[in-house]
């Protein structure tokens, strides 16, 4: 049964995020998210794309490691915040909704259900991150993470998982360790040298009977890492931005030195996410 997590502030549970997801109808979602990098979120295409709410995400606020209580529906203890910050989403929605059923998900379906946010800051610093692991196939125990609708804060479960012959997801089935709504996009994880290697997304499940997770490793080299090669910019972009108006105001040679020196600052930023 999955029991709820008292260390929320400790890695690696600070890394896992309750999200707040906005669409351009106003309707509002909840869900799970995983910092995979320094600015990168890994979460389910479903939380941010509905084609019945309007597409893409406009808002997303996320709260690392929070005690949100989803029963009482508010937070228990003041939570980290990002909110109102500059976002990217990258998916696969065409994929992920290709029967024309929007309210529920085929195995096919599930298999693309996976989503990275970039945001334009570095959360990962803060909370640590999780490793990927895409070639994890095998039937386990695993651990699973996510902020259910019936939960009392972030909870966790310990599932035997098995791969489904003939897709690229994860499923449990039957058993005390299932987590339902609200904990879409979470992470599906196992632990080498004690540290937390990503392996599957929470996608879709059936109340009292299963669970099913994207396998990482089928949206890997296809989504996963390009997107978040590509979110190193969003860093750079507001480091750029910061500069353009500190030479604006610079009125000194002291003003152009420090510019200077936030330029060399930036150019180390971008060597080291490379």
């Amino acid at each position: 049964m999955p029991q709820e997590v008292s260390t929320t502030a400790q890695f690696p549970y600070k890394a896992v995020t309750f999200l707040v997801v906005t669409f351009p109808d106003g309707s509002r979602i909840q869900g799970t998210g995983t910092v995979v990098g320094r600015n990168d979120i890994l979460t389910a295409t479903h939380m941010v794309y509905d084609p019945t709410a309007g597409g893409w995400a406009v808002d997303v606020d996320v709260y690392p490691g929070a005690d949100y209580n989803s029963v009482r529906d508010r937070f228990d203890s003041q939570p980290l915040a990002y909110e109102s910050v500059g976002f990217r989403l990258e998916a696969f929605p065409s994929q992920v909704h290709s029967d024309g059923s929007d309210d529920t998900l085929t195995f096919a379906e599930s298999a693309y259900d996976v989503a990275i946010i970039g945001l334009d800051v570095a959360i990962g610093d803060v909370t640590g991150w999780f490793g990927l692991d895409s070639g994890s196939d095998t039937s386990t125990v695993a651990y699973s993470l996510g902020y259910p609708a019936n939960g009392t804060g972030m909870m966790l479960a310990r599932p035997r998982i098995e791969r489904e012959f003939g897709y690229q997801i994860y499923s449990t089935y039957g058993g005390r360790e299932l987590m339902g709504p609200g904990s879409s996009g979470g992470p599906l994880y196992v632990l080498r040298n004690d540290q937390p290697f990503l392996i599957g997304v929470k996608s879709s499940g059936t109340s009292g009977e299963s669970n099913h997770w994207a396998d990482i490793g089928f949206t890997y080299d296809s989504l996963i890492l390009p997107a978040m090669a590509r979110n190193d910019s969003l860093q750079l972009a507001l480091i750029t931005a910061a500069l353009v108006l500190l030479a604006e105001r610079a009125s000194s040679w002291r003003a152009v030195l420090a510019a200077g020196a936030l330029m060399g600052l930036a150019f180390l930023a971008k060597q080291t996410a490379a």
